[in-house]
């Protein structure tokens, strides 16, 4: 029966659909909760059809989130990375105080000394930003793989289906929105492409320390999206398992 209606594309939405199948030890309240879901989906053939058709569209090989899940908690350096970049927007900020007070008349060259001691610092810090272009790049390329049930999840209107709008509060929540998030991350990408321009990326980094500042950014983002992923994912494994029924 399980391979008769299973149309999940994820390992876990399987599973879980499977679980659904076999387990019948709910107590009575998760059961009419689970009856209630799987009605509201009966009466929305405009939903199952864009769910599976947005299935359909995701490579046959089923999804693996564990790999991108792990790789984002090991990656963790927020508060190190928040630090590094107040201390060269710090050493920043006093080497255009000293090229300033120079332009004025007031110092001598003095700003020379100070943009020395700025670009040492900037390479010496390098490890905090040297894999920012590989790891936005892994995010994108990872989470792109999910982000088309996510969007479409998350733009979706059930308004007037109380069960299922509850289920998916957390992909639906404005705060943390998997495709504001992607959009983020994208962009940093953008911006990295400019990278390859030494003399853009050297006066960039001359202004400001930018590189510093994307890797802040994307540990932001990273984070963000760890804290929320694997709740995104069991919105989708549900509905994986509760459309199969339903189908």
């Amino acid at each position: 029966l399980h391979q008769l209606i299973d149309f999940s594309v994820s390992t876990e939405g399987s599973l879980l659909l499977r679980d659904f199948l076999i387990n019948h030890t709910l107590n009575e309240d998760e059961i009419l909760r689970r009856q209630s879901i799987v009605k509201e989906i009966l009466t929305m053939n405009r939903f199952r059809e864009k769910f599976l058709l947005t299935l359909s569209l995701i490579p046959k090989k089923r999804l693996d989130s564990q790999k991108l899940i792990q790789w984002m908690k090991k990656h963790n350096g927020m508060e190190k990375s928040k630090g590094i970049l107040l201390v060269m927007s710090l050493l920043a900020v006093i080497n255009w105080c000293l090229i300033l007070l120079y332009a004025a008349g007031i110092l001598s060259g003095v700003w020379i000394i100070s943009s020395f001691i700025y670009f040492a610092v900037y390479n010496l810090g390098n490890k905090y930003y040297k894999d920012i272009s590989h790891d936005s790049e892994i995010i994108k390329e990872e989470l792109g793989k999910f982000s088309r049930v996510l969007e479409f999840i998350e733009n979706y209107n059930f308004s007037k289906k109380e069960n299922l709008k509850k289920l998916c509060e957390p992909v639906q929540s404005k705060t943390t929105s998997p495709y504001l998030l992607l959009k983020k991350i994208s962009f940093i990408v953008s911006i990295l492409t400019f990278k390859a321009n030494v003399f853009i990326w050297g006066f960039a980094a001359f202004l400001f320390p930018i590189d510093f500042y994307l890797a802040y950014l994307l540990q932001k983002y990273r984070n963000k999206i760890a804290e929320n992923f694997e709740s995104w994912l069991n919105v989708w494994y549900n509905l994986e398992a509760y459309v199969s029924i339903a189908n």
